[in-house]
């Protein structure tokens, strides 16, 4: 007779053959026709891709395992599996639901695929990343030319740079030099000169002219190379005029083939109009189409077509009223529009590409000198950035956009925060944009719902001696009788994104808030997490679908952005940390923040890179033994809105400096569905203690499990003292893949005793 069967390593079954009576072990499948078995594996093969889901038997227990990549179906709802994973479908008695686990990448040869799937064994990608991050280049970098007059010819240069009279004393030319950057600042301009731009095959592009001593340009669309006309006959006898050029690079990002937010250049915002009378047409009077119809008779001026780009146009400083003519791109007349007052502020449309004006007053024939201001308010900046920045990053179509130095308050807080409250009260919301200079402020900006703030190499910095967030939401209530202590009360901020381009930066003060600690009575700096959430950079608390990326973030006061209570959709990329100050965090996932992203974080921390904390109501601080004066998240810890964190993914990270990169920190409170990929503490300088840590501290009731449903891949050390994963408590369901230790100390991994459904593979 054959050998029973083992069901689950215990029961020994038997059955009847049914033909002869004769007893036999039995087959999975024919055994399941007989019985009802609780919580037993079904046979994937019998569901591939496309099937419908059987239903029941209800009060049971199935599972199917190693589900393949595909869609599934039951009762109207669709388990997806996607490429790359593999997936587990339980029944738990009344309904399906889906878990899905990505596939170790297979090793392949010492090659990786730009934007595509990585097929690298483990050397070739330590061999290739770690020269890399060891010599990254500085955010700046600096190239000298000396110009050799004696290679360029004496002659009259005209405005593309080519010689028309050769040999005539007056201007030299230099040879076309190359470009690396598209934003150069060139030093030690003893005269004025013109700088031409070329493209690619050395064809002009377009000129502009330099001011004496230093000046910061951007090279046009279509430019590659540039040249110097000097424009004055002592450079003919001076032939070694040295011109110090600095190419402003973007930062660490290019090193490591990261998606960035590249240079660009929005368009200025004003440009002012000088009218001259000897540049305008014959006197006489205009038709509706501003052409003369009475030449030479005493009436009307008409200025020469000016050039639009944009939408929308304020017009100041005329002296009486007058007609505007408008054109499209062939010059030919499409509307007449007269304003009254001086002044005008109004829409044009997007064909609209001259405008004129008809003076209608004889005082204009006799003034030579008549100025027209004309502001440009840029309501669709898209088509400036979307050919670097895609549409889910940032999308300005449709939009209104203002700039803060619109307002003329004394204070450049007050700027931002009008400029914002303006557009946060427009029908659709808006951009606000701070853009050229370093923006000094005296208290936090408040940003609101469906508000863009967009930095525009410009500094967000606070002032000397200034207790108070840079930026926060306007979800937070503070409390006016304990302005330091727990808010009142916590509303909602939604739709939302602090972005920056052209090297701009986000910093804390030079010199901190200092007071005497209320508890020790120390004259000491206000700084680290002991003086509570004002001493965070960017806070935001129960905000909803936001963005935040694109600059890089200095001297903070505490952590650099952190997040509690009921955050949800939260995007945070692109981003370049150096701190150096207690508690010095770069990101914070607190109490109630899921389904978030972080990508592209850079530099270095003094404490953790990214740190996920659930910390509950056992968490003491105010008590007069405890060294916290004010609280750290702005509702305590026992305010609610879902607690937990949960659905956060975090890809491509790489940050020297103290602590760790990556902590999970959970106590009854659970942390789960993290997925972690691409990490590493940037280079041997680190002083790391380990590369990704899962503990429990700052309260108490953990249990076993707390932290769950973890995904790990590709994380390096460079420097560590302690494991490149340290798993310090009991932990469910984690995967761990690829980890390589490169320094000389430190261990791979540790996995708490009590932890369960742990595999750790490829180290």
């Amino acid at each position: 007779m054959p050998t029973p069967t083992t069901i689950k390593g215990t029961d020994k079954v038997l059955m009847s053959n049914g033909d002869n009576g004769e007893s036999m072990a039995p087959q999975f499948d024919q055994l399941k026709q007989y019985l009802s078995i609780t919580g037993i594996d079904l046979n994937p093969s019998d569901y591939p891709p496309g099937s419908a889901l059987p239903t029941g038997p209800l009060g049971e227990n199935r599972r199917i395992t190693n589900v393949i990549p595909g869609s599934y179906t039951w009762n109207g709802n669709t388990y997806t599996v996607p490429e790359g994973y593999t997936g587990t479908l339980f029944w738990n008695g009344s309904s399906w639901s889906l878990t899905t686990q990505e596939l170790p990448v297979p090793e392949g040869t010492n090659l990786v695929v730009k934007n595509g799937t990585e097929i690298v064994n483990q050397d070739g990608v330590f061999r290739a990343v770690d020269p890399i991050t060891a010599g990254i280049a500085p955010n700046v970098f600096y190239n000298a030319y000396t110009i050799n007059h004696s290679s360029s010819v004496p002659g009259v240069y005209n405005s593309v740079g080519v010689v028309t009279n050769q040999g005539e004393l007056g201007y030299r030319r230099t040879n076309i030099l190359p470009a690396t950057s598209n934003k150069i600042k060139i030093k030690n301009v003893l005269y004025a000169f013109s700088l031409l731009f070329f493209n690619e095959q050395n064809v002009f592009v377009a000129s502009t002219l330099l001011k004496v001593g230093e000046g910061v340009y951007d090279l046009p669309a279509g430019a590659t190379k540039f040249a110097f006309n000097l424009e004055h006959p002592l450079y003919q006898t001076s032939t070694t005029y040295n011109i110090e050029i600095e190419e402003q690079k973007t930062s660490v990002k290019q090193y490591v083939d990261s998606s960035t937010f590249p240079l660009i250049n929005l368009p200025e915002s004003k440009s002012s109009l000088v009218v001259v009378t000897s540049d305008m047409k014959l006197p006489g009077i205009y038709n509706a189409t501003g052409q003369v119809i009475n030449s030479g008779a005493e009436g009307m001026y008409r200025s020469p077509l000016i050039p639009v780009d944009t939408n929308h146009i304020w017009i100041e400083g005329m002296l009486f009223n007058f007609n505007i003519i408008l054109f499209n791109e062939n010059q030919q007349f499409v509307e007449l529009r007269v304003p009254t007052n001086g002044s005008y502020n109004g829409d044009i449309s997007s064909t609209i590409k001259y405008v004129a004006f008809t003076l209608e007053h004889p005082a204009y024939q006799t003034r030579t000198d008549y100025s027209i201001d004309i502001s440009v308010n840029r309501k669709d900046v898209a088509a400036y950035i979307e050919e670097v920045i895609g549409r889910e990053s940032f999308d300005l179509k449709g939009k209104n956009v203002v700039y803060a130095d619109d307002w003329v308050d004394e204070e450049d807080a007050d700027k931002i925060n009008k400029a914002i409250y303006h557009q946060a009260q427009s029908m659709n919301g808006g951009a606000v944009i701070v853009k050229d200079r370093t923006y000094l402020l005296n208290q936090a900006i408040i940003i609101r719902d469906n508000v863009e703030l967009l930095l525009d190499n410009a500094k967000l910095k606070l002032k000397d001696g200034v207790f108070d967030n840079i930026i926060r939401t306007h979800s937070i209530n503070p409390d006016p009788a304990n302005p330091n202590g727990l808010c009142l009360s916590l509303g909602e901020t939604k739709k939302f994104k602090i972005l920056g381009l052209n090297g701009s930066s986000i910093e804390g003060a030079d010199i901190p808030y200092t007071a005497l600690n209320p508890k020790t009575g120390v004259n000491e700096p206000w700084v680290g997490d002991y003086y509570g959430w004002r001493t965070i950079g960017i806070l935001v608390a129960n905000g909803k679908d936001y963005e935040i990326a694109g600059f890089k973030m200095s001297k903070t006061h505490c952590w650099g952005i952190s997040q509690e209570w009921g955050c949800d959709g939260m995007k945070i990329h692109d981003i370049e940390f150096d701190t150096n100050v207690k508690n010095g965090d770069g990101i914070d996932f607190r109490n109630g923040c899921r389904n978030g992203k972080v990508w592209n974080i850079f530099g270095k921390t003094s404490d953790d890179t990214v740190a996920m904390t659930a910390l509950d109501a056992s968490f003491n601080w105010d008590t007069p033994s405890s060294p916290y004066i004010f609280p750290l998240q702005t509702m305590g810890f026992e305010y609610s809105l879902d607690n937990g964190i949960e659905n956060i993914e975090i890809d491509n990270v790489h940050c020297s400096g103290a602590h760790h990169v990556i902590i999970l920190l959970a106590t009854s409170t659970k942390i789960k569905g993290i997925n972690i990929s691409n990490i590493s503490d940037l280079n041997s300088q680190s002083t790391k203690t380990e590369i990704i840590r899962a503990y429990s501290s700052y309260g108490t009731g953990y249990i076993n499990g707390n932290i769950s449903d973890v995904s790990m891949n590709n994380i390096i050390a460079n420097k560590i003292s302690n494991y490149v994963v340290d798993m310090a408590v009991p932990v469910n369901n984690v995967r761990i893949n690829k980890l390589r230790n490169l320094g000389t100390t430190g261990s791979i991994y540790n996995i708490a005793s009590g932890s369960t459904d742990v595999i750790v593979s490829n180290y």
